[in-house]
């Protein structure tokens, strides 16, 4: 989804293991490819196009604001 943070880690043999987040900024509904922007672009491997994997970065925010909001209509109703 637009905004979400990943991660990016290159496992192959090509170049030196690697790891950097970034968030999404355009998904292609046709390819299903993902874009994109990298925090830092430090020692990312551009020569290499396989052996790649991403990690869904979960951040609680959302969580955290639904968890709070029955909390709060829990304790209105106990009164």
């Amino acid at each position: 989804m637009m905004g979400d943070e990943l991660r990016l880690r290159y496992l192959g043999e090509l170049h030196k293991p690697w790891s950097g987040v970034g968030h999404v900024i355009k998904i292609d509904s046709l390819t299903n490819e993902v874009t994109i922007e990298l925090k830092s672009n430090a020692n990312v491997p551009n020569d290499c196009t396989h052996n790649f994997v991403t990690d869904f970065v979960w951040k609680s925010t959302s969580f955290d604001r639904f968890v709070n909001i029955h909390c709060y209509k829990l304790f209105l109703f106990s009164y």
